[in-house]
């Protein structure tokens, strides 16, 4: 009995060396899949945060350290949005970190709108979606809008505010979002258009996309990120 018992005793070893192989990454996973759910729903509230102050005409500016983006540093500090100072003192966003926030304010463009451009009912980007303002906060290189992939052309944006700049030909002075189809949305029908039963060209809709980096994994699962987006 006791000779069975111990060979009894190696195969249980053996067995149980071999089950680690199927818990052990399943318990990695957990672990992993339930830290990026907390990250997202943070990740979630952040954005959706800014967006709320961006569409009620929070006055961000491009600097990190505005004071309506050191507030935005404050709230994400978890997600690496925030630098700080020897006593842990939040001293502006983080430029270089793991989390970038792309507020943009963008409208439908109607005939009435395009009068501006040459005086007729007639421009480049008639009853296209548009970027007639975008702030960026974070680490701008991690992540464009999704909806302008290219991001917005060189120079056609007020360095402060991030307004879209106007532009002056002949007797016509007029946004560059009239003209340039550069800074038409890309993919964007969350919003259908109709001047009499829907949702008016011209009127402001106010997008907050959040992105967050996040490393995976090495050997089990590729880093990636977390992305969101909402509008107001």
């Amino acid at each position: 009995m006791s000779k069975s018992k111990r060979s009894e005793s190696g195969a249980a070893m053996i067995e149980g060396a071999f089950s680690t192989l199927l818990w052990v990454p399943l318990l990695l996973g957990t672990l992993f899949y339930g830290s990026e759910f907390v990250q997202a729903l943070q990740v979630v509230q952040v954005t959706r945060d800014a967006g709320h102050m961006f569409a009620r005409q929070v006055p961000f500016t491009t600097s990190p350290t505005n004071a309506d983006q050191m507030l935005l540093a404050r709230l994400g500090e978890q997600l690496g949005l925030a630098t700080f100072d020897a006593s842990y003192n939040v001293t502006g966003v983080n430029t270089t970190g793991p989390m970038v926030i792309i507020l943009t304010a963008i409208q439908n463009v109607s005939a009435n709108a395009c009068m501006a451009y040459d005086g007729t009912t007639s421009c480049p980007n008639l009853g296209q979606w548009v970027v007639t303002q975008q702030i960026t906060i974070g680490n701008a290189s991690l992540r464009k809008s999704n909806y302008l992939p290219n991001g917005v052309p060189a120079g056609e944006l007020d360095s402060t505010t991030g307004v879209v700049l106007t532009k002056t030909s002949g007797a016509f002075t007029y946004p560059y979002y009239l003209s340039d189809p550069a800074l038409q949305l890309t993919g964007f029908t969350a919003i259908p258009i109709n001047a009499t039963t829907g949702f008016p060209p011209d009127t402001p809709v106010y997008m907050a996309e959040g992105f967050l980096s996040t490393p995976g994994v090495p050997g089990f699962i590729g880093g990636g990120g977390i992305y969101t987006n909402m509008l107001f």
